[in-house]
Parts: structure tokens; sequence; C-alpha cells
């Protein structure tokens, strides 16, 4: 229940929290669920989520990428298989940035390495 005393237009939102000065019960229960959902811990999910380290590398997946142009989500060993392998076959860094669905820059990035 907003207090009479409150200058807020609108309660229970962020603005009327941190501007207005508002603590109505509406106005902290919404920044104690914000505060909450904030601070919940990273629970990375997938297989792309998070840094990866791995570098034993899926053959299947850099197969079909390399042979077939399919779109697939790479760890970083096998991108960077990918890479090797469509250079060894002649094909120009902006087709492997296209197939691989990265940027061409990451692709020189790759070679270098």
């Amino acid at each position: 229940m907003p207090d009479q005393t409150c200058t807020a237009a609108r309660h229970g939102s962020e603005y009327a929290y941190t501007h207005h000065g508002c603590r109505c019960d509406d106005t902290v229960d919404f920044m104690r669920r914000k505060w909450r959902r904030q601070t919940r811990p990273y629970e990375p999910t997938g297989r792309r989520s998070g840094w990866s380290n791995r570098t034993d590398l899926d053959e299947t997946a850099v197969e079909l990428v390399a042979d077939d142009g399919h779109r697939l989500d790479l760890t970083a060993a096998e991108r960077r298989e990918a890479v090797a392998r469509l250079t060894e076959r002649g094909m120009p860094p902006h087709q492997i940035a296209d197939r691989l669905g990265v940027s061409r820059r990451t692709v020189h990035r790759l070679k270098a390495a």
C-alpha cells in the first residue's frame, strides 16, 4: 500500500525506489525480486555456454561443417581445425567466415594461431 507522503507517481518500480525514495511494500518487493535475479549464480547450460578449454575434437562436427557446410556450434578447437581444413582446400577467408558463422577477423586470427 503506498504511503500518503510518498511523491512517486508509480509505485512498484525501480524509478520510484531510486529517484523518489519510495519504500512502500510494492516497490521494496519489486527491488528484492530484481536483486535476487541479478545475484543468481551463473549456471552454464548447453555446449557453447561458458568458457571451454576442451582440446578434444568432435571429428563428425568438423567434417559436417567443412565438407557439407552445416551450421553447427563448434568449440574453439573444432573451429580452429575447420579453419585449417578449409584453408588447405583453398577456400578464401570470407567464405570460411560465412560457413562457420564467424567474422573474417576471427578466421585470420585462427589461421595465424
